[in-house]
């Protein structure tokens, strides 16, 4: 199931790379959130096997995987980014682990740079539940078989297989989010929920992010908004109250100061604006939401 908004090249080759899989049965379902880039055309001219879903406006990435997961049949449910594409026996994999213990709620890939093949973007990812800071397993690490076949994660981004079951226990991603940390939410509620959340290393996805940190950074720039108010929310829906505390008087002040400095540093102040605004934003959604 992949959302996607005027990606058209890398939805078409992510498209390709899934009519490889080894698995014998599953369904392809593509929710295009109002491209105005060819996107839809594409995949009706190049796939006819592929549920392609057509919504008049961007829905993010939680509103996207919501519509296509409600248009699902299956029992599982494969959430895949738009940028990246998948290994020939990924899906099986996943699913062999999935079902040999139902104590497991979500199953992701080992996820690599797409440009540096063996170089690993993240085995999952981790985040701090007092100062907020998430960072990523393994990052930047060479896959020379190191890694033990299953880890368990806190989160996984980008790529995961979730148990149709699963989601009618917990529910589907939390539209509050819209982008940026809707995984984390999911993965913590999947796990508050008695599940356990596994990278598998023997499945295999490369995403399309740049490893040059001059365009990393500004990737991060230009998501200043959502970063900043969806890490007010996450933490105020998952974190101890002293722990949430602590985080809004010590780690969020020393966030946006980062986020002014690296603003500054490449001449966007736009995004200093846009964070700001997002801290604003997050911290009345936040009490709301609980108050």
């Amino acid at each position: 199931m992949i959302p996607t908004y005027n990606r058209r090249e890398d939805v078409v080759e992510c498209l390709r790379s899934i009519q490889k899989l080894d698995y014998p049965n599953y369904e392809i379902i593509v929710v295009d959130n109002g491209s105005t880039d060819g996107t839809g055309d594409a995949i009706e001219r190049l796939f006819q096997e592929v549920k392609l879903i057509k919504s008049e406006r961007n829905l993010g990435v939680t509103g996207g995987r919501n519509l296509g997961a409600k248009h699902s049949s299956g029992e599982y449910i494969f959430f895949l980014d738009h940028d990246t594409t998948v290994g020939r026996n990924t899906l099986n994999e996943l699913m062999s682990v999935m079902q040999s213990n139902h104590n497991i709620g979500i199953a992701g890939p080992a996820v690599y740079y797409y440009n540096d093949p063996k170089r690993v973007w993240g085995l999952g990812t981790s985040i701090n539940m007092v100062t907020g800071r998430v960072s990523f397993n393994e990052a930047g690490k060479i896959d020379n078989g190191q890694f033990v076949k299953v880890i368990d994660v806190q989160v996984l981004p980008t790529a995961f297989l979730v148990e149709s079951e699963v989601i009618d226990k917990v529910g589907l991603f939390d539209d509050i989010f819209f982008a940026v940390y809707e995984d984390t939410d999911f993965c913590f509620r999947v796990k508050e929920a008695g599940y356990k959340v596994i990278c598998v290393t023997t499945a295999k996805v490369w995403h399309k992010v740049s490893l040059n940190e001059r365009e990393q950074q500004l990737g991060v720039l230009r998501r200043a908004y959502y970063v900043a108010r969806n890490r007010i929310i996450f933490m105020r829906k998952h974190a101890k109250p002293l722990n949430f505390f602590s985080f809004l008087i010590v780690s969020a002040p020393i966030f946006a100061f980062y986020y002014t400095l690296q603003s500054s540093k490449y001449f966007d102040n736009s995004a200093t604006r846009e964070y700001y605004k997002g801290l604003l934003d997050g911290l009345k959604v936040a009490f709301r939401q609980k108050d």
